[in-house]
């Protein structure tokens, strides 16, 4: 069986910080979720970079095989 996913890292560790602070506000992970989600059903891309709310991220299309 093959899982696809997305992998979103900040590109710095300042953006990581923001990051962190920006999603402990009640319904910004799941907005988060959806934008990433929206980016990545319009752009085939392995690999992205975005900005999402001032904050720097490298999306990463990630396939895993169960065996």
């Amino acid at each position: 069986m093959v899982s696809n996913y997305i992998k979103a890292v900040p590109e710095t560790d300042v953006d990581r910080e923001v990051l962190e602070m920006l999603i402990e506000r009640p319904g910004e992970q799941e907005e988060l979720e959806e934008f990433i989600s929206e980016l990545a059903d319009n752009n085939y891309e392995t690999v992205m970079s975005t900005n999402y709310k001032g904050i720097n991220l490298i999306l990463e299309r990630v396939t895993m095989i169960e065996s």
